[in-house]
């Protein structure tokens, strides 16, 4: 079975605006992270990792570049 690729956070350069939580058709990201980044609001994480399917479109929706989907 194939390792599915999965979305890695940069809350250095997160603003926390969700964007990716709206992108993701499986539901998979949820605004969650309080306080782990600059601005202390709830950031995304990938809280329901067995329904994310790899299909980068968080990544591609991300305005400043905050997510990268790897192995």
């Amino acid at each position: 079975m194939a390792v599915r690729e999965k979305p890695t956070f940069n809350y250095d350069l997160c603003v926390a605006c969700g964007i990716c939580m709206h992108a993701c058709a499986f539901g998979s990201i949820e605004m969650t992270h309080t306080g782990v980044g600059k601005m202390k609001k709830a950031y995304p994480a990938l809280d329901r990792p067995d329904t994310c399917t790899g299909c980068r479109q968080c990544e591609q929706q991300c305005p400043v570049g905050a997510i990268m989907v790897k192995v």
